[in-house]
């Protein structure tokens, strides 16, 4: 990789650089905070303080910003910079009035390892609700936090007390734009409690639901307890298959015209299996591939290329990255080898690898 910028550039690199580690330092911060906002009631502070908030969202921004950082003021600054206007109180009705929500109705059930049951989020309780924003300017990402003002009630599947699968305000949002995308025959990996499928077999665009699910006991609690109650569940096609070991023999098999695909929790595991996916694209020319939490996905490897560019300044080459011993490394080692034989002479050159679609164009080769 060559980078021959001039020299009214480098400050501008440095800058993306500064906003990937700011981006960096407040996710995990928030993500510190939300495994374990539960145990942080704000409820009773938040009604004391109300009275004197312009908004109730502003109050929360700010809350929030000092139970994250609370000997910190600077980066109780950063916090609130980030969060202002990306807190929303919800209305719980209007994600009660999903049709999910409203059509299908559960009731505990168990088998095997898995249990089917109820999880909530409390008042005032923290959580993200939509996938983030990030800016096109300066790459500057932006979480959206939701809370509710009473409680929230949500299904999910556990195992043993861990949430594995759930239908939350998260999981509407987040795939609402890959419903209304979805059209003629979809390959879906990954079945969960079958929300997705849900939502695109009530639309006459889509002729064909083709689900790939590795797990006998998921389909089987899916299969008995909730398809049954589906409208429409006549499209709705399940194959025992590991989406994740078989992606493109799942995909070849279905002849699809969409694929969609939710196989992981979130950005930590979710990333190498989505690194590795994407290769995959270049051999069905005739599908669309939307990933969940894509915008995410994508987020984080912006950063691990500009960390690299970070690291080019620095000298790195080669020899630094051939030692993958995690996941992580290899993502590193991948995206420097498909970096290599690039050549930055200006900012542009390095702001065109850094788009979404960039990104998913250096992926895909």
């Amino acid at each position: 990789m060559k980078i021959n910028l001039p020299p009214d550039s480098l400050p501008k690199l440095k800058k993306l650089i500064s906003v990937k580690d700011e981006n960096i330092l407040v996710s995990e911060l928030l993500l510190r905070y939300l495994l374990n906002s539960e145990k942080y009631p704000l409820k009773a502070e938040f009604k004391r303080r109300s009275p004197n908030a312009s908004t109730k969202e502003q109050l929360y921004a700010a809350m929030l910003a000092e139970k994250l950082s609370p000997k910190h003021r600077g980066k109780q600054d950063v916090l609130l910079h980030h969060l202002n206007g990306r807190c929303a109180l919800l209305d719980g009705d209007y994600y009660r009035d999903n049709p999910f929500f409203k059509t299908i109705k559960i009731s505990e059930w168990s088998i095997g390892k898995w249990r089917l049951a109820f999880d909530r989020y409390a008042p005032y309780q923290a959580f993200a609700f939509r996938d983030i924003d990030v800016s096109s300017q300066g790459y500057e990402e932006k979480t959206h936090l939701g809370f509710f003002e009473e409680p929230f009630s949500f299904p999910v599947i556990m195992q043993e007390d861990r949430v594995w699968m759930s239908v939350t305000p998260h999981e509407i949002e987040t795939m609402r734009q890959a419903v209304i995308e979805a059209r003629g025959v979809v390959a879906v990996m990954g079945l969960g409690l079958g929300y997705y499928p849900y939502m695109i077999a009530q639309k006459d665009a889509v002729k064909k639901v083709i689900v790939f699910e590795k797990d006998t006991e998921v389909i089987s609690l899916f299969t008995q307890h909730l398809l049954s109650q589906f409208p429409n569940r006549e499209k709705i096609i399940i194959i025992e298959a590991d989406a994740v070991k078989d992606f493109a023999k799942c995909v070849q098999q279905t002849y699809p015209d969409y694929v969609f695909t939710d196989v992981w929790q979130g950005v930590d595991d979710g990333l190498p299996l989505f690194v590795e996916m994407k290769k995959e694209e270049k051999h069905f020319p005739g599908a669309r591939f939307r990933y969940w939490i894509e915008k995410s996905l994508l987020a984080m490897v912006r950063r691990i290329i500009i960390t690299i560019f970070e690291e080019a300044i620095e000298g790195f080459t080669s020899e630094d990255y051939e030692n993958a011993d995690t996941p992580l490394d290899v993502i590193f080692r991948d995206m420097f080898n498909k970096l290599g034989n690039a050549k930055f002479s200006s900012f542009d050159d390095i702001l065109n690898v850094l788009t979404d679609e960039g990104i998913s164009a250096l992926l895909s080769r």
